[in-house]
């Protein structure tokens, strides 16, 4: 089969590392996402003339072939994150990941968008139906496919693999909720936010688990302001999920001005839900699917941006191989 066609749901980092690959081997593919942005939990905001992060403030890049394809690939730079992280329990600067912190000056959702770069996308589309087999096909709608990859959160493909994945077969993934927000306060950075990119905040902590200060990317925030961005732990996002964000934020707010020792309250607050912020379970063992269907992203690797790509690049090269 000279051009297969292959449809993707989701389009995060791995159904766009997929579909890349997939359309550089000259595959006819079609992406479905259901919101109206790309590149999942690279998320970025234009918010008060300034560039915010909501999502993963950075990613880290072990694989050097992987680096090099993405710098390419970026026209505005891949930049290392060089300010050190603190813990704030012991004070001490946090160990690097393996292979660095790389962010994107223009906002880190610029990577799910150059890799989207000549990919057919329907955006706003939520699949609501499994794939139906004809003959060595699958068809979903009025289409029919020579395989589909599934790379949306695991609560999302559950839906649609259900006539293959019967309850209680496996160990499922699972995922934690967040709430975040993002502040911005008059002054430039001092003190903490001078020092730090980001603080790992106490085990434990009422209702903050990391934050960051978003100055430290490269042409983010202009001058005469600080912005933070805060992630909540665990309990306090699934106790306060679903309460008004402005009464969860007024909660965050000073716990954040204290962590970072800001001398008064915020100019400007934007907040966001994360549903499935974090993988908590991988699979164990995949779901054994009939031929033509294939499984990529964070259910099998979890909620790593690199580790996604990879993902993704991997069902690519196994749905090529069918054919």
């Amino acid at each position: 089969m000279s051009q297969p066609r292959i449809a993707i749901i989701g389009a995060g980092i791995a159904g766009l590392a997929c579909g890349r690959a997939l359309r550089l081997q000259r595959a006819r593919v079609t992406l479905f996402e259901k919101s109206r942005s790309l590149g999942g939990r690279l998320a970025t905001r234009k918010w008060e003339d300034q560039v915010v992060d909501h999502g993963a403030p950075w990613f880290s890049l072990t694989d050097a072939g992987l680096r090099q394809d993405w710098s390419r690939l970026l026209p505005d730079g891949l930049l290392p994150m060089t300010v050190p992280m603190r813990d704030s329990a012991t004070g001490e600067a946090l160990v690097e990941p393996d292979g660095g912190r790389w962010y994107l000056p223009a906002g880190n959702n610029r990577l799910g968008k150059a890799l989207a770069e000549g990919l057919k996308i329907r955006m706003e589309h939520v699949v609501e139906n499994p794939p139906v087999a004809q003959g060595n096909q699958w068809r979903l709608g009025d289409e029919a496919y020579d395989a589909v990859i599934f790379t949306a959160p695991w609560p999302q493909t559950r839906r649609l693999l259900e006539p293959w994945f019967p309850s209680g077969e496996a160990l499922e993934p699972r995922y934690r909720r967040t709430l975040t927000a993002f502040f911005a306060y008059e002054g430039d950075p001092s003190g903490p936010s001078a020092e730090w990119s980001a603080l790992q905040h106490e085990p434990g902590h009422a209702c903050l688990e990391h934050s960051i200060c978003e100055n430290h990317k490269t042409t983010r925030v202009p001058p005469g302001r600080t912005v933070i961005v805060a992630h909540a732990p665990a309990a306090f996002s699934d106790a306060h999920f679903e309460d008004s964000p402005d009464d969860w934020a007024a909660l965050m707010e000073p716990a954040v001005r204290a962590a970072w020792e800001l001398s008064s309250p915020p100019v400007a607050v934007f907040t966001h839900r994360w549903g499935f912020s974090t993988v908590t379970q991988t699979f164990a063992t995949p779901p054994s699917l009939p031929r033509g269907l294939l499984i990529a992203g964070d259910a099998l690797t979890g909620s790593a941006v690199e580790a996604a790509a990879r993902s993704g690049l991997h069902a690519a090269h196994a749905a090529l191989r069918l054919f």
